[in-house]
Order: structure tokens, then sequence, then C-alpha cells
């Protein structure tokens, strides 16, 4: 069996876009690991702060608040009720919005 990668096995890494091969990842290594990192400090969080907003979150870790919303929607983190999940989703929204802007 040939290990040597195709052209079309080739991508960008989401975050850094550092080269890489996909597979089922679409971080490389060096990102995956600062994720991983970055999650078990929003759960740490969480378990002292129960009931935390994501903006609490976000702002006591310094965690990305799109990072926190992908945990919320994988299942890893609950919301208490379903209409602060829509104004948390507008909030990471603006915030990532205005990362975009190049004024």
């Amino acid at each position: 069996m040939n290990k040597n990668p195709k052209v079309s096995d080739l991508g960008a890494c989401e975050q850094c876009g550092r080269a890489l091969i996909l597979n089922k990842f679409t971080l490389c290594y060096e990102c995956r690991h600062q994720e991983k990192l970055d999650v078990d400090r929003a759960l740490d969080y969480l378990k002292t702060n129960r009931g935390a907003t994501l903006n609490q979150v976000s702002q006591a870790t310094g965690v990305d608040p799109q990072l926190v919303l992908k945990l919320i929607r994988g299942g890893r983190m609950e919301v208490l009720a379903q209409e602060r999940i829509k104004k948390m989703g507008n909030l990471a929204l603006e915030k990532k919005n205005k990362r975009k802007s190049f004024k």
C-alpha cells in the first residue's frame, strides 16, 4: 500500500492556515492541542461558576465564544434556558462579524 499522500489529500488548517494532510481533522496538531486546552479551561471555569453566561466564560478564560457555542451544540456544555442560547449566539456572531470587517 502506498503511504504517500495525494495532492487532493492536502489542505490547510482552518485556524492557522498551515498545510496539513486532510483526514478526520480540519485543524493541525498545534491548533487541536490549543483547542483542547481552551475547552479544559472553559469546563473548569464552569465547574466553579455554574450558570455563567457565554460572555462571562469567554472573558474569564480567554476562550473564543465560537468554541463555547461549539461545545454547547456538541452537548459538552448545557444551557440553562433556551432563550439564553439565542442571545448568546447573537452576541458571538456580532463578535465574529466585528473581527471580519476590514474598516
